[in-house]
């Protein structure tokens, strides 16, 4: 099997909703997150997920993965300076945040789209620290092509 991991800085934003708006000149429509984090946000996932595949394999295009991926991530939330309780357990739902960070990696090339992702073998969030920045450390694994061949062969 094999694997990509790295880490994005910056703070995690779910995905939101989005207000359609219409280019009175040339009639197309154009959709605008709601959100004003998570642009930002998909912007360093995709930057960390292309630097990330350059330095780990050393090929300077995008692979768009486009088999059965696993998906392992750990957000790190900026605590709010009110709350004292230790797990991050209100806002920012985790399967939006999950749902930004995949479409950012689709985005990046690194993935041909999110619905290859079958597994999601873990993901959590938590509050950042002096160990762990504000951000994510992603894991997206996946079978050889080959490994596959080899099982329909008889």
């Amino acid at each position: 099997m094999n694997s990509i991991e790295f880490d994005v800085i910056g703070e995690p934003a779910p995905k939101g909703s989005y207000n359609a708006v219409t280019n009175r000149r040339t009639g197309k429509t154009a959709f605008i997150p709601n959100n004003k984090r998570e642009m930002p946000w998909r912007q360093h996932v995709e930057h960390a997920a292309t630097k990330a595949w350059h330095d780990q394999t050393g090929n300077p295009t995008m692979p768009r993965l486009d088999g059965p991926l696993t998906f392992n991530a750990v957000f790190y939330l900026t605590r709010p300076k009110t709350v004292k309780r230790a797990l991050p357990t209100a806002k920012n739902d985790l399967d939006k945040i999950i749902r930004s960070t995949w479409d950012a990696l689709t985005q990046s090339g690194l993935i041909a789209d999110d619905g290859r992702i079958w597994q999601i073998s873990h993901a959590s969030k938590q509050y950042a620290d002096s160990q762990h920045k504000h951000g994510a450390h992603i894991t997206i694994q996946w079978d050889n092509p080959q490994d596959h061949e080899k099982e329909r062969q008889p």
